[in-house]
């Protein structure tokens, strides 16, 4: 397909879409689609959602990108590109998937991604090494829907010395994985993050359930924010490890918590 002029590109594998479709006749490669063959220099957006997308031969395609987003459920050993390919143009970036050893693609995406603004993250068991730093980074979307998810945005923040907002969160096709998602927080921090103390304006909880370990956290944000505007606390009222009257002991609980900005605002939300 020649397309010089294309500017957004959206594509879904078909076969993800269906349980049986041994019946159906599918009529390109697998190991490796045709489509994004020839160059593509004023592509400024994609997202692929894609089983046998060919990564290195993909991403040597997507240097003028500036807004990705990335799932390739079934493609862990394969999702990986050679080193040296520097994604300049790229702002805005959510990495999706379900597989193990997708953390080595967030890695080389982090470090080939200098100018990289916004990260949305739905990752599984997803680390990364100490080191990487993302100074441009302003705006961090962190699905909580596995354990590490806590140990990942230790990274994040202590990596992220200009971080304006900050958003956790369980979406709702991610509930099942971990009805109960802990926070391994304790012994994660020897010193207060550089962005907390001098750029965090926004910090936005969406999907907590209440635990001991979550409220600490949010104390531990709150606390040491010297920056914070706002920060929004949305409950899981339908499965919330807390009954109402306890609710409401853990809201006043919160409100009345050492707060390193005297200018913020605390806002709750109970979801439906």
């Amino acid at each position: 397909m020649n397309t010089p002029s294309l500017k957004y590109f959206k594509f879904r594998d078909y076969t993800c879409e269906h349980d049986d479709f041994s019946d159906i006749d599918f009529d390109f490669d697998y190991n490796g689609y045709s489509f994004y063959s020839d160059d593509m220099p004023k592509l400024e957006e994609m997202e692929v959602d894609s089983t046998y997308l060919d990564t290195e031969k993909f991403v040597s395609l997507i240097t003028y990108v500036m807004r990705l987003s990335l799932c390739l459920p079934d493609q862990a050993e394969k999702a990986l590109y050679r080193e040296g390919i520097v994604l300049s143009q790229l702002r805005h970036l959510k990495l999706c998937s379900c597989t193990i050893n997708w953390s080595k693609l967030l890695v080389l995406f982090l470090k080939d991604s200098p100018n990289l603004q916004e990260l949305v993250v739905h990752l599984t068991n997803a680390l990364y090494r100490e080191g990487i730093v993302l100074s441009q980074l302003r705006h961090l979307k962190l699905c909580s829907c596995t354990i590490n998810w806590s140990k990942l945005l230790v990274l994040f923040l202590k990596d992220s010395p200009n971080l304006q907002e900050l958003v956790v969160h369980l979406t709702n096709d991610h509930t099942d994985i971990c009805e109960d998602p802990p926070v391994c927080w304790e012994n994660q921090l020897n010193c207060v993050p550089g962005c907390l103390l001098s750029s965090l304006g926004t910090f936005k909880w969406i999907g907590i359930y209440g635990s001991q370990k979550e409220l600490d956290l949010v104390k531990f944000v709150l606390r040491n924010a010297c920056c914070l505007k706002t920060a929004t606390i949305l409950f899981r009222s339908w499965d919330s490890a807390l009954e109402e009257d306890e609710l409401e002991m853990v809201m006043q609980d919160l409100s009345l918590s050492s707060r390193g900005s005297k200018d913020v605002k605390l806002v709750f939300v109970l979801s439906i």
